[in-house]
């Protein structure tokens, strides 16, 4: 729901409240108001401040200010919303004590909510939405017994809620999402009998849904979506009779939806003319069983998205559901056959007049597709149709050809055979069609011609023969072609976009691959007319001839793969004129000469160029040395050498500069002592309690830091924890330090190593963290006594997923781990992982900044534009959680000459990695398969070469709990 959900009922009422100007009849005579005001304009930027609170009028009559009407001396309302401001909030706020509405949301105020905002016992309405804050709600806050409504969403605010909250008895809204709070939400919320609006999505609370959340009679949103919260759902959250919204998303709950669902949300509907969505959401969790045919009766349902979860059958009433515009069924335990009227339940959908997203993906679909798919109801509604990894069969019935509104189709990775259908082609609304991964056969339609507004054609991945048909150079719409593992055999030269005279149209294509087929020829002069191509790969051809020149001329090409080809000749020196080209693999050619080194040539290693027996140039590159130069280009080489090392050197200063920023704007460990509510801990302490630096103490030891056991008494009791003693003589470890303590005080997660004290001297610094019993991942992967089951090892990279997730995308800032192997995952008492030792990873200022460093991870986890030039993003740890994965799958380190199984033979690497329990019915061996190849695949997708091609980790991570969540109620089934 994100922040559309905060505030939809109230809101818009106080806002008008607020900013309505009633000026004063007279000035305040005490001058306290004034005073506070002035004070508050004094910590704060802001033009319009600046400019128009002055004395020389009355405050009353300022910009923002409201007086009373009973109290005309006194302030009553203070709306200072979206006006740019910057700075902090000044403690003389609470001087306002006639205040009753505050509202500063949508600026750039940052600091700490001062506690004095407790002091105005009149406050009915307090928004400080959208802007910096930090640190935690003042407990002060509690003694606010007038407040209706409380939103801090949007803002960087942490730790436990005050208990005093949930006994603001008026209370109609109240929105923390989008911050760090943790902590549970108590029984004591059932006495918020008037709260309307309860929002408390993204942040990282956890414990259960509590069943006093059934007492919030006038409940109408409540949304929960992306903690940390478990268990069972309570039954009495399904009879809020007023609920419009709920979202449970992105949890880990379950549960059954009760079959009397009708009866107990009447009113789950969508409302406020579509500036936001109420649905029915469920997404990511562990709901089981039948959809009850109960939710058919829900007469006003919009949106119902039951995705990533473990329902095991559809009712064929949803038919009767005619205000339903989105169903999402995609990625459950949906066992059924098409061919069968009595699971048929795609031909109830017909009736759904209002249906505009179907999405059934993921799922063990069966049949064929019925024909009412293109009935009258959905031939006008219907917009987009997702079947893809189902085993749908043959035909494509003629009447999809119906479905007029259609703007997206993806029916990838079924049982589809023949040649392609040509009713596809009377859907001239068409953006997007993927039919790839199936097996059709013979010449490519040109039917497909007809889809006049076609953006996307995926056909790879099938059986095609002979050419493109040369009709698709008139859709003006088309951008992207993917045609690779198909049976193509025509000349290069014969395709439309590479003869003379290439149409306007096909200059727009921006994305061509036409890899793994039989291509033959040679390319063309007339490819420099693809003036707005990105990505062309024509790798795994027959072609011939030289790299021509030509590819100068395509400005905006920022991937060429030419690889395992019959090519000869030099490597134009003029491609180093493509400043955009970040991939450029001719490896397994026939080329000779000298391989170019300026320009994006820079960044490219030798894996680019093997095969090529005939090439030569930098050492670099792995082959020969190109004989001796002249003096003349001896010099050029070295003002090339002298303008590389210069680049170096800014780029290192402006990665210290943007490290230096990043952390927090300089803050000391002081500083997060306080901020972030760790421990000061004494050196004397630290001496204390891991003697000597005692080798019997010692539990790890690394490069920059070793790592010791110890108790705290005073302050933990007799807990055993680790501490982390960095090394004053080695270079850098202090910057560790500095980069460790931001990260594990400031980023909390329940996957995340967190920091719970620290020492900070001029020569020695430490940290304390809470001790993991169980270690690291590796030992458990390895060690001969040790033992971890398929489905355990599943469940850890699924807690790494969510860890790498929360680091990429819930913090301030984008953080890189760049190390994550197998020793940096840490395993608790209860097996759950945590990921940790940030000493290397990197902060990212800037959103699409591209870090580089000389600090480099673990050889075989890094990705391969680390390992070449340091260049460091999020797709760099996408792609080292790839060989995690598939290490902790297999059991077999990336070193190992076996570790590459999977990419010869998925299916024997799928079964070679499982137990046979989990394999011992046929029913069982047909799903644990089509689950793991999920598994392979996803592994396979974070391994691409380019880091652009990678998937990001929040689709990681909604994908591998998928995986997870199946193979649990596998076991569990097993267990009963």
């Amino acid at each position: 729901m994100g922040k559309e959900g905060t505030l939809l009922l109230l809101l818009g009422v106080f806002s008008l409240r607020i900013c309505c100007v009633a000026p004063a009849a007279s000035l305040n005579k005490s001058g306290v108001d004034e005073f506070s005001l002035l004070s508050i304009k004094a910590y704060i930027n802001s033009d319009i401040l600046a400019s128009n609170w002055s004395k020389e009028t009355s405050f009353c009559s300022w910009t923002g200010i409201m007086c009373g009407k009973g109290h005309p001396e006194r302030v009553t309302a203070l709306n200072l919303s979206s006006m740019g401001l910057h700075g902090t909030i000044a403690k003389e706020i609470g001087n306002l004590t006639f205040l009753r509405f505050l509202d500063m949301s949508n600026n750039s105020i940052s600091g700490l909510i001062p506690g004095e905002i407790g002091f105005l016992r009149k406050l009915q309405g307090l928004n400080l939405s959208n802007n910096y804050l930090t640190g935690d709600i003042p407990t002060s806050l509690s003694g606010c017994l007038q407040l209706r409504m409380f939103d801090s969403s949007y803002n960087n605010l942490s730790g436990k809620v005050p208990t005093g909250v949930w006994s603001w008895s008026q209370l109609q809204q109240l929105s923390l999402s989008r911050n760090y709070f943790t902590g549970t939400v108590p029984p004591s919320i059932g006495n918020l009998s008037k709260l309307e609006a309860f929002d408390i999505s993204e942040n990282s609370f956890y414990g259960t849904v509590v069943p006093e959340m059934g007492q919030l009679s006038s409940l109408r949103i409540l949304n929960l979506r992306t903690n940390n919260l478990s268990g069972e759902v309570p039954q009495a959250i399904f009879n809020l009779s007023m609920l419009e919204f709920l979202s449970l998303r992105e949890n880990n709950l379950s549960g059954i939806l009760p079959f009397s669902i009708d009866k107990g949300l009447p009113n789950i509907r969508q409302i406020f003319l579509g500036n936001i969505q109420r649905r029915f959401d469920l997404l990511a969790n562990q709901f089981h069983g039948k959809i009850p045919s109960s939710i058919s009766n829900l007469s006003k349902l919009v949106t119902l998205d039951l995705s990533d979860n473990s329902f095991t059958h559809v009712p064929l009433t949803l038919g009767s559901l005619h205000q339903l515009q989105v169903l999402n069924l995609e990625a459950n335990q949906l066992v059924t056959d098409l061919s069968n009227p009595e699971q048929d339940f795609l031909s109830s959908l017909a009736s759904c007049k209002s249906l505009k997203f179907l999405q059934i993906s993921f799922n063990l679909i069966t049949g064929v597709l019925p024909k009412s798919l293109g009935s009258s109801n959905l031939s006008e509604s219907l917009e987009t149709f997702e079947a893809f990894s189902c085993k749908i069969l043959s035909p494509i019935p003629n009447e999809i050809g119906n479905l007029s509104s259609l703007l997206g189709l993806n029916l990838g990775y079924n049982h589809f055979t023949g040649t392609i259908p040509s009713t596809l082609g009377r859907l001239r609304s068409l953006r997007n069609l993927e039919i790839h991964g199936n097996r059709f056969h013979g010449s490519i339609s040109p039917v497909l011609c007809n889809l006049d507004h076609l953006y996307s054609l995926n056909l790879a991945t099938n059986n095609l023969s002979g050419q493109l048909p040369s009709c698709l150079g008139n859709l003006s719409s088309l951008r992207e072609i993917y045609m690779s593992h198909n049976e193509l055999n025509s000349s290069i030269a014969s395709i439309l976009w590479f003869q003379k005279g290439v149409s306007n149209n096909v200059k727009n294509l921006i994305a061509l691959d036409l890899s793994w087929n039989q291509l033959s020829g040679e390319i063309p002069n007339t490819i420099s007319q693809l003036e707005n191509l990105v990505r062309l790969s024509l790798s795994r051809n027959k072609l011939k001839g030289r790299i021509v020149k030509s590819f100068t001329d395509l400005k905006d090409l920022q991937h060429l793969d030419l690889s395992h080809n019959s090519i000869s000749g030099p490597i134009p020196k003029s491609l180093e004129a493509l400043s955009h080209l970040n991939y450029f693999d001719v490896s397994f050619n026939e080329l000779s000469g000298e391989i170019p080194d300026g320009g994006s040539f820079v960044n490219f290693t030798s894996e680019f160029f093997i095969g090529n027996k005939r090439l030569c140039g930098a050492p670099r590159f792995q082959v020969k040395k190109c004989k001796s130069l002249s003096k003349k280009r001896r010099l050029s080489y070295l003002s090339l050498l002298i303008v590389v090392v210069i680049g170096l050197v800014r780029i290192l200063v402006r990665k210290h500069s943007v490290r230096e920023a990043s952390l927090s704007e300089t803050l000391t460990p002081y500083d997060y002592v306080h901020r972030c509510n760790l421990n000061l801990i004494s050196y004397r302490e630290i001496r204390h309690v891991i003697g000597n630096r005692d080798k019997e103490n010692l539990i790890a030891r690394g490069g920059i830091a070793s790592v010791y056991l110890g108790r705290f008494p005073d302050l933990y009791g007799e807990e055993v924890y680790a501490v982390k003693v960095f090394d004053s003589d080695e270079a850098g470890a202090f910057d560790s330090f500095n980069t460790e303590l931001y990260i594990c005080s400031s980023v909390r997660h329940r996957n995340l190593v967190k920091v719970v004290g620290v020492c900070s001297n001029s020569d020695f610094k430490a940290l304390v963290m809470p001790y993991m019993p169980n270690g690291d991942l590796e030992k458990w992967l390895y060690c001969a006594n040790c033992s971890l089951n398929f489905f355990e090892r599943l469940r850890i990279m699924t807690d790494v997923a969510f860890a790498m997730e929360h680091l990429h995308r819930y913090h301030v800032h984008t953080i890189v781990h760049c190390d994550l192997n197998p020793k940096n995952i840490l395993l608790d008492e209860d097996m759950v992982a945590h990921v940790g030792d940030f000493g290397i990873a990197k902060i990212i200022v800037e959103e699409g900044y591209q870090m580089f460093s000389i600090h480099l991870g673990t050889i075989g986890y890094m990705a391969p534009e680390v390992g070449s030039d340091g260049r460091i993003s999020t797709a760099a740890d996408v792609y080292s959680y790839g060989i995690l994965l598939i290490e902790t799958l297999s059991r077999r380190k990336p070193t190992d000459e076996k570790f590459s199984a999977w990419r010869v033979s998925m299916r024997d690497f799928v079964l070679d990695i499982v137990e046979d329990e989990l394999m011992n019915t046929e029913e069982n061996r047909d799903q644990l398969e089509f689950r793991l190849t999920e598994a392979v695949i996803l592994a396979r997708e974070c391994l691409a070469f380019s880091p652009m091609d990678r998937p990001r980790m929040t689709d990681v991570a909604v994908r591998i709990a998928r995986i997870y969540s199946y193979f649990k109620n596998v076991l569990d089934s097993l267990l009963a």
